[in-house]
């Protein structure tokens, strides 16, 4: 991309702790080559903060964890948003989140699950923490290890309550909070460098040529690859493609699916025309790449 990759985190923190974890994040965030941190106290609801938020490309939040679940302010935040929900304004971009309580525990799964799902009704993509578990996973782990409270959902960290920011949370959970940019941007990459949605390359029936010898099983998983799939891909990826104006719907045929065409007046002629209306209504190119040899492969070039 010719434009940095801005991720903001809004994040908010009761006494500190959670701030400090934000910094970290923000420090990870800007050591990724063409990305760029934008930290946002969501503790003030202003048009700054809505703005900063609308032209982000990705959104990390952060809450305390307090009584199980985020903090009041960050609800606020949260019940907030409602009308950029109304909008769908969120809808398409990368979201993750971080947490931190004084209890090992603290229920923050608890925390983070709330979040999750505030981004999933924004119609957001989630991005997990990606990290085995470390410390008392195993008899031979250490405090020190990255993501030692065992979280998946996103970062967890532990700051004792009777410590102040300038020392907790630990450097273990700080680094674990930092290595969060790495895997947020390989996933924001995923989603904004998907501009092709191939349709139509599922298996040909070449390992059904004797219908007497099918299962039910054998059509299940050619219903499978060659709908199921095609309907869940252009579900993930067309409204962005929608929204943001790009991208190319091309179809794909291989050479036994071509043999076996009918002609003009085929269901094949049928999918082409339908492809090529959802194309248009989307506002992306469609483009016929043509007939492949069954079970070859397709360049970048062609796409």
């Amino acid at each position: 991309m010719s434009e940095p990759i801005t991720v903001a985190i809004a994040y908010h923190s009761g006494y500190g702790h959670t701030a400090r974890q934000a910094q970290a994040v923000a420090a990870g965030v800007n050591s990724v080559p063409g990305a760029r941190a934008e930290l946002r106290d969501v503790g003030t609801l202003d048009e700054q903060l809505w703005t900063a938020l609308a032209d982000a490309d990705a959104i990390i939040f952060g809450s305390p964890t307090y009584m199980g679940s985020p903090s009041a302010a960050f609800q606020t935040f949260a019940e907030a948003s409602g009308k950029v929900w109304g909008e769908q304004g969120w809808q398409g971009k990368v979201a993750a989140a971080f947490t931190n309580s004084a209890g090992v525990n603290g229920d923050k799964l608890n925390a983070l699950t709330s979040i999750a799902a505030l981004a999933a009704q924004h119609g957001m993509h989630w991005v997990n923490l990606g990290l085995m578990p470390g410390w008392l996973y195993s008899s031979t782990g250490s405090p020190d290890d990255l993501n030692r409270l065992g979280g998946f959902l996103g970062a967890m960290a532990q700051s004792p309550s009777d410590l102040g920011a300038d020392v907790a949370p630990s450097e273990a959970d700080l680094r674990t909070a930092e290595g969060m940019a790495e895997l947020e941007r390989a996933a924001f990459a995923a989603h904004d460098h998907v501009d092709v949605l191939v349709n139509g390359l599922g298996e040909h029936l070449a390992s059904a040529a004797n219908f007497d010898d099918t299962t039910e099983e054998v059509w299940q998983g050619l219903y499978e690859v060659n709908l199921l799939h095609v309907f869940r891909a252009t579900k993930a990826f067309l409204p962005s493609m929608k929204a943001g104006g790009w991208g190319r719907a091309p179809k794909v045929r291989s050479g036994t699916a071509r043999a076996r065409s009918a002609g003009p007046g085929s269901g094949s002629a049928a999918s082409e025309r339908d492809r090529r209306s959802l194309a248009t209504r989307a506002g992306v190119a469609f483009r016929d790449i043509g007939t492949t040899p069954p079970g070859a492969g397709i360049a970048a070039g062609d796409m």
